[in-house]
């Protein structure tokens, strides 16, 4: 068993001397157990020097026990194989007696943590090749970690680290993890793991994680990979459950909390109200979403069709759209933090994969500057408006009246639906960022959408849809309807600000929209829980604060919201 410098230094520690650390290993080879005994010893002045920093480490001690109850484990296991190889019964099955014994390497309860609660189980679907780096960066791991190589070559890994403050790149690690091996990294000050990658891949290895509610991640290295989407683990209840009138009132509460719960209160009723109008209530919508979530998670989907994501056929078409409109008479460009979420966001969606990445302005005469640094941009593709053929569309020149009344928000409410409709693929708000591939997504479902962490309605900042989709659709012909004189008595009397536009064309609208048509004929549709799509700094609906850039996602996050809400921000002229 070859051990690093550290994981002696803990492991000597933990026992105090190098006899009790053999005795606890009960290892059988007698020259095994002297070898270790030995290095130990060699290392007991460099032990009374560290002694003292060791366990500001949070976390080693609890992941070198346990390492040692997995070396236990390796053993019992090794004696099982033995018996099984006696026994006289040819179809004995190996890995049904170890696991109904110990747990094993491959099955991997809570080995690294004892007593531990694992977030997976089998049925999660996760893309461990495309996502781990991902994966990684949400987490924010400034923890120890484990990888462990449960193949039988010895694997080269590189480990990115960057400083917590998100100043830029701090260094690169280079290890060696010998077959069957453990590497143990522990806690570094001000520093986070950012990425991870396998240097001799030529054995076709994939890097699996598992992660415990604990707050520790071991990294396996294995020969098959993984199918999980972690997203796919969480369970979420689509009730809309309006405060109890104690809960408005609790005096613990801020003032903000308070307003907050009114407000939510507000926003079911509202929709219940203008839902019935259009022939739908807020009961079946909530039971269409529940339903539809147990019937059209990805985990559902691949337990009818286990090779639904190894299909080559894309339901919606591999293509992102942004949009960026601004006033005739003072133009503004977006934020360059506009451009560099597009630019994260094209990281794990390649255009060597297939993907294309549209951001649509009006014209490029409009936008001197920005023209300028996305015209020869090798991944993003800058379209005009002003170029596309329009004749079909079924708002007609609607988004231009909005545009030129400084409603930018409801510009490009139509502008999406318009570009979804005429070509389908995904839209992503300005200050969306994504953080995994959409590609299952894609193969998956005809449309999805989610729900906003604060509210009721479904969100229109980030959704997907195949071409001439039933919900886009309708959406479309609501929009016509609610800007025109037949708009219905709600849409008429909704005050003349920012609720306005949600109710005209908004997430209100596409809301209803959803209620009416999803899940018709055919169709595979689903609404997502916020904390895969809008996340929230807690995994608690409804919650008014959302997470940051830079900042720990939830690990189902696909991507994240930021809410800079510039179609309200008087700084790019926009006045809804």
């Amino acid at each position: 068993m070859m051990l690093s410098n550290k994981y002696r230094v803990g492991l000597a520690l933990v026992f105090l001397s190098s006899a009790a650390f053999a005795e606890q290993l009960k290892i059988d080879n007698h020259e095994e157990k002297k070898n270790i005994t030995k290095k130990i010893s060699m290392h007991r002045k460099y032990l009374n020097k560290k002694s003292k920093n060791i366990f500001e480490h949070r976390g080693i001690g609890k992941i070198i026990r346990s390492l040692i109850k997995r070396r236990k484990n390796e053993v019992e296991n090794r004696k099982l194989k033995k018996t099984a190889k006696t026994n006289a019964t040819p179809k004995v099955n190996v890995d049904e007696a170890k696991i109904n014994s110990t747990p094993t390497i491959k099955t991997y309860k809570s080995e690294i943590i004892p007593d531990s609660k694992q977030v997976l189980s089998p049925k999660d679907p996760y893309d461990a090749k495309s996502d781990l780096n991902s994966f990684i960066r949400k987490l924010r791991i400034d923890d120890g970690f484990v990888i462990k190589n449960e193949t039988d070559q010895k694997m080269n890994l590189r480990l990115k680290l960057e400083s917590k403050d998100n100043l830029g790149f701090f260094k690169k690690e280079t290890i060696d993890i010998n077959p069957f091996e453990y590497y143990v990294f522990d806690k570094k000050e001000n520093i986070q793991l950012s990425r991870l990658k396998v240097l001799n891949n030529s054995f076709n290895k994939y890097l699996n994680p598992k992660f415990t509610e604990d707050g520790f991640l071991q990294i396996n290295i294995e020969d098959e990979q993984d199918r999980h989407f972690l997203h796919q683990s969480h369970k979420f209840d689509f009730t809309s459950k309006k405060f109890t009138q104690e809960e408005l009132t609790d005096s613990s509460l801020s003032q903000e909390e308070r307003d907050f719960r009114r407000d939510f209160n507000g926003s079911c009723e509202y929709l219940d109200f203008m839902t019935q109008q259009e022939g739908i209530s807020l009961h079946a919508i909530d039971q269409q979403r529940q339903e539809l979530y147990a019937k059209n998670s990805i985990g559902a989907l691949l337990e009818k069709d286990p090779n639904l994501l190894d299909s080559a056929n894309n339901k919606i078409p591999l293509i992102t759209h942004k949009i960026w409109v601004t006033s005739d008479d003072a133009p503004k460009d977006p934020s360059p933090q506009y451009i560099k979420w597009l630019e994260n966001s094209i990281e794990h969606n390649k255009i060597s994969e297939g993907w294309i990445h549209y951001f649509w302005i009006e014209s490029k005469q409009k936008l001197p500057n920005l023209a300028k640094l996305l015209e020869n941009h090798p991944t993003i593709k800058l379209m005009e408006l002003n170029e596309l053929d329009k004749s079909d569309f079924v708002t007609g020149d609607l988004y231009q009246q909005a545009i030129k009344n400084k409603k930018f928000g409801k510009a490009t409410d139509i502008i999406r639906l318009e570009l979804l409709r005429k070509m389908g693929g995904f839209y992503l708000d300005t200050d969306y960022e994504l953080f995994q591939s959409l590609k299952p997504y894609s193969k998956a479902y005809d449309l999805f959408m989610g729900l906003e962490p604060m509210s009721v309605y479904l969100c229109n900042a980030f959704m997907g849809a195949r071409q001439n989709h039933p919900v886009v659709n309708k959406s479309l012909e609501m929009i016509l309807r609610n800007l025109g004189p037949e708009a219905p008595e709600y849409v008429k009397n909704a005050p003349e600000n920012g609720f306005k536009t949600i109710i005209e064309t908004g997430p209100a609208l596409v809301t209803a929209a959803f209620g009416l048509t999803a899940g018709q004929g055919d169709n595979v549709d689903i609404v997502l829980p916020p904390q895969t799509i809008y996340p929230a700094t807690a995994d608690v609906y409804p919650k008014k604060q959302v997470v940051v850039p830079n900042g720990k996602m939830p690990t189902q996050a696909i991507g994240a919201h930021y809410w800079n809400t510039a179609w309200m921000d008087p700084q790019f002229g926009s006045q809804g």
